[in-house]
């Protein structure tokens, strides 16, 4: 029998993002802080000032020369990546938001929000999310915005009436740890009666045990790469700005041939060691991801923190090993071993192999 605490404080329909709505929503998360954009120019630019103003007082003509050259080619390289990152997102973003709307499906899902969580409902996927795991709530005029881990939930204006986006807003403000409420504006509620909400017959979420792994963290190697194509932009400024400030220390008269260049590439080289330890650190402390999966007949089950989402075959591709099978999804790869797999044969066919 279900208690008050059991019931949920709302119930509403979630539909499908369009295109832009999904690129605006991962932009969102993806974005540096604003505190980071503000330091990021005004540090280059006080060592890039500093770097003149040592080289203009202790160097010759030629080492001013020298500076200035590394100073335009780090200003040249950083807007080439910036457009080059830029084109490259777009990209990345319709193919991601093709294999959204693949898993997803068409049809309008059920959202239910909680004291202390929320859930999704639909035939493809069921996830529940406490609010203490939500890494940040967004609010624009035209959606809130809610990410957690691999999971992203949008509710944009065009679905909600204002009384349900005022009992999102005063359920999250009461459940969110403190920080993770950022608010460019007030959201604007396009529809006057709610949507029709779809019904899904409850039942628990279950990993399977026979194929179900370890769980899967997410490796060094991914975190090292996500870290390098969020930085990506900004590194090229600020190792060359520091480079060139640590040769003209250690070698103010110019006596080391290369000096500025040398200094410059040990920085490279020491800011891609301190991006590996911390994606290394990361890693290990990082919470697991992905718990299993289970073959459907059109796909798989993929089974995360809190619940399951279906990834169509088509989505996924598998490659063996002399251990198991490495089953790579949209969510992230899943690694099946011959050992703990009650039937290998069968698995196999199943995945074409």
């Amino acid at each position: 029998m279900n208690t008050q605490q059991d019931q949920p404080l709302l119930v509403l329909a979630g539909v499908p993002m369009s295109q832009a709505e999904y690129n605006a929503a991962q932009k969102n998360v993806r974005r540096v802080s604003r505190l980071f954009r503000f330091a990021w120019p005004v540090t280059t630019a006080f060592l890039a000032l500093m770097a003149l103003a040592v080289a203009a007082e202790t160097a010759g003509e030629a080492r001013m020369l020298t500076v200035v050259g590394w100073l335009l080619f780090a200003a040249v390289l950083t807007v080439i990546t910036a457009v080059t990152k830029k084109k490259r997102e777009n990209e990345a973003l319709s193919n991601m938001y093709g294999v959204y709307r693949r898993m997803r499906g068409d049809t309008p899902d059920q959202v239910r929000f909680y004291r202390d969580h929320l859930e999704t409902v639909s035939d493809r996927r069921r996830l529940a999310i406490p609010y203490s795991e939500i890494q940040e709530f967004w609010e624009d005029a035209e959606k809130f915005v809610l990410y957690a881990d691999q999971v992203l939930v949008v509710l944009p204006a065009r679905t909600l009436t204002p009384a349900q986006a005022q009992t999102i807003y005063n359920t999250l403000a009461m459940g969110l740890p403190a920080g993770r409420m950022s608010c460019k504006e007030r959201l604007r509620p396009m529809l006057i009666e709610p949507l029709p909400v779809p019904d899904f017959p409850a039942r628990p979420v279950v990993p399977p045990k026979a194929l179900h792994e370890p769980p899967s963290r997410l490796t060094e190697h991914q975190l090292r790469g996500s870290m390098e194509v969020q930085l990506a932009v900004y590194r090229p400024m600020l190792v060359v700005t520091v480079g060139l400030l640590t040769g003209l220390l250690l070698d103010p008269i110019g006596a080391l041939p290369f000096a500025d260049g040398l200094c410059v590439v040990a920085w490279m080289l020491l800011s891609q060691l301190v991006l590996t330890l911390f994606a290394k650190a990361l890693a290990k402390s990082s919470p697991p991801t992905l718990l299993g999966l289970s073959p459907q007949a059109d796909g798989v089950t993929v089974y995360i923190r809190g619940g399951e989402m279906f990834v169509p075959r088509e989505l996924l591709s598998v490659r063996e090993s002399r251990e198991g099978l490495l089953v790579q999804t949209p969510l992230g790869p899943i690694c099946l071993r011959y050992a703990s797999l009650p039937d290998p044969e069968a698995v196999k066919r199943y995945f074409g192999l």
